[in-house]
């Protein structure tokens, strides 16, 4: 085995698991949400950024979802991937972001209102 294989073994080793943090959030660590966050940070943002197309809304999509995935982490079923449940999680706030950006009326900047006399 070669060191840089050595190095990530130790480095799985010392991760806690999704389920541990889970349990030491609901026991009172919230501060312990913060190392999910920086687990699955990046790759829910391009997710959501291949699916609504700008950086910008994917960031907020990605917020979003992981206010929702703390308010409900009492009720996700540990008998099931963290993983698979923050995101549906997330496609469900891509859903959602896009179904809003499409009822919105388009807005007219200052530029295109007609002269007043």
């Amino acid at each position: 085995m070669a060191l840089t294989d050595k190095q990530h073994v130790a480095d799985d080793i010392q991760q806690p698991s999704d389920g541990t943090l889970i349990a030491e959030v609901l026991t009172g660590r919230r501060e312990r949400f913060a190392v999910l966050v920086d687990r699955y940070q990046a790759p829910l943002i391009r997710v959501a950024r291949s699916r609504l197309g700008r950086h910008d809304w994917a960031e907020d999509v990605v917020q979003e979802t992981f206010l929702c995935a703390f308010k409900s982490l009492a009720s996700y079923n540990s008998q099931y991937s963290f993983r698979t449940w923050l995101w549906t999680i997330l496609l469900n706030q891509c859903r959602r972001h896009v179904q809003k950006r499409s009822r919105r009326p388009l807005v007219r900047s200052w530029s295109d209102q007609p002269a007043s006399a």
